[in-house]
């Protein structure tokens, strides 16, 4: 009795995972099969734990709030889009290197924003802070040495940007696809 038993478990554990309908479990002398509601329990629950460990806080007003963080990025570094800008009617000052990175996407391929966004403003704190790239008095020279080091720090960073109204924005088509790419970020919802 207790073989047949354990056949009908393996078979019907074999039916469920072929099938999609569960993951075997095994570990601490337990083997069972989880069910959809479960599976789905826990990934809310992981979801959830993601959102608590976010290092984001939302845009207070309107606009949109972003962070980048991993690469050799020492800790997640926040941004607004109503922060510095690379371009743009704020009056808030840019960094030169960022501008160059964002003058190197073709005129065809700029949003309507190009400059004006949270990735842009994040740019500008990593080159300012993290890389120490001065703000003033650079060369052309100098700039291609900064867009070197901006790519030698963000390389494998991701990136996430997130308005009040609509939650995680993709960047901008094709503006900040271009210049997130030419670093080596990757654009991901992480919150």
């Amino acid at each position: 009795m207790g073989l047949l038993r354990f056949l009908k478990a393996a078979v019907t554990a074999c039916v469920f995972v072929m099938f999609g309908m569960g993951n075997i479990e095994v570990g601490a002398g337990q083997t069972g099969v989880k069910s959809g509601a479960e599976e789905v329990k826990d990934k809310n629950a992981q979801k959830e734990t993601d959102k608590n460990n976010c290092p984001l806080d939302p845009p207070k007003k309107k606009g949109a709030a972003g962070v980048m963080q991993g690469g050799k990025l020492p800790e997640p570094i926040k941004g607004y889009s109503t922060g510095p800008k690379v371009k743009g009617n704020s009056g808030a000052k840019g960094h030169p290197v960022v501008e160059k990175l964002y003058d190197n996407v073709r005129k065809d391929r700029r949003s309507v924003f190009h400059g004006e966004c949270a990735e842009a403003s994040i740019l500008c704190k990593i080159a300012r802070d993290v890389c120490r790239i001065p703000d003033e008095g650079l060369s052309d020279a100098d700039i291609e040495d900064g867009i070197g080091k901006m790519k030698d720090v963000c390389n494998g960073a991701k990136s996430s940007v997130y308005s009040r109204k609509s939650g995680y924005l993709k960047p901008c088509e094709y503006s900040c696809q271009d210049v997130l790419g030419e670093l080596g970020i990757k654009a991901e919802d992480i919150c």
